[in-house]
This record gives C-alpha cells, sequence and structure tokens, in this order.
C-alpha cells in the first residue's frame, strides 16, 4: 500500500491495511530529502501537526529502508505504543505538513481505547528490505 504526492516523489508505505493490537507497525517511505523528516501517524483524517501527532519517528536521510514502531523504537509523539484499536493515517512529514498525503489503516483487536504501560527501550530499528 502506497500514497504519494508530487508525482510519486514523496511517498509512505505500509506492508498491509490491518494491523493487531501490540502488532508491529512496518512503515517505508521515499523522497525524505532532509533530517527533518518525519514517519508520523495521526488519527484519520488529521494533519501532522506537532499537537495531533500518535507517534512519530525520524527518517534517517535519503533512505527508502523502513522503520518499525514495536515501542523499542526512539518515538515520539502524544501516546506510547501500541496503540489503541482505531483508524489512523501514516504520513511522511516535514515541519508538520504531510509530503506524502496520508494513507489509512487500521489498529483491531485489544480493548477498545487501552491504555498501556510505555515499553521500555528506546533504540530505532531499521528495516533492511
Amino acid at each position: 500500500l502506497e500514497a504519494c504526492k508530487k508525482n510519486g516523489k514523496r511517498c509512505i508505505e505500509l506492508p498491509k491495511a490491518q494491523f493487531e493490537f501490540n502488532e508491529p507497525i512496518e512503515v517505508g517511505w521515499k523522497g525524505a530529502s532532509k533530517d527533518s523528516f518525519k514517519v508520523a501517524i495521526t488519527k484519520e483524517d488529521k494533519l501532522p501537526e506537532k499537537r495531533k501527532v500518535r507517534l512519530f519517528l525520524h527518517t534517517p536521510v535519503k533512505s527508502s529502508r523502513g522503520i518499525q514502531f514495536d515501542g523499542d523504537a526512539a518515538e515520539g509523539g502524544k501516546k506510547d505504543f501500541p496503540l489503541a484499536p482505531a483508524t489512523y493515517d501514516a504520513h511522511l512529514a516535514n515541519k508538520g505538513k504531510s509530503k506524502s498525503g496520508g494513507l489509512t489503516f487500521t489498529i483491531t483487536g485489544g480493548a477498545q481505547g487501552a491504555e498501556t504501560e510505555p515499553a521500555l527501550g528506546r533504540n530505532r530499528k531499521l528495516l533492511f528490505k
């Protein structure tokens, strides 16, 4: 699955449209040309402005390798992993604006609205494809 803006130069990618509660969320991208780019997760139809971002990770410059939200990464945002079951959008974002457009996915299972203990450990994982 992929969402792109700017003639396909900046894209966000997900391997599927539905994840189980507590399942790691793999996200790939194309076109992050600055170190200020982030992969941001928001509630569906929300822009990746600071107060609306649920989770984010900075992208390594000019890489299209995937990163994984799994509670072990250096994640920022308003919520900790795992996200509660709901519908979300993934964005390739820069300075509070979506550069890719939102790519919608759903978290299912678990207790609706459940809050969890923050995960321990904070090392970014790169997924080599």
